[in-house]
């Protein structure tokens, strides 16, 4: 996926003991790197496939087709990178 350089940035202010603001911003430099990548198979579900020639099908194989393999599903998910976020939290005990 690359290098990934997201910098986040935090400051507040204490106005009184029961009164603070804190300014907020989230991946500053706009940076677009995934946040994440999982591979995942789904055992439990599989597809038939044709057996590709030197491939041993004595396990897979479906049924009594002996010239299908049962092969199981793989996808990627992908969480795309977060836009920049700003924003205040202001908060005040009581």
């Amino acid at each position: 996926t690359g290098d990934c350089k997201d910098l986040g940035i935090r400051g507040g202010l204490n106005f009184s003991e029961q009164l603070t603001a804190t300014l907020f911003v989230r991946n500053a430099t706009q940076d677009d790197c995934v946040e994440d990548v999982l591979r995942y198979i789904q055992p439990d579900f599989g597809i038939a496939r044709p057996i590709i020639p030197g491939e041993s099908n004595s396990t897979a194989t479906v049924g009594l087709n002996p010239t299908l393999n049962r092969i199981n599903l793989r996808d990627y998910a992908v969480t795309p990178a977060r836009e920049r976020q700003v924003g205040i939290t202001v908060s005040y005990k009581f």
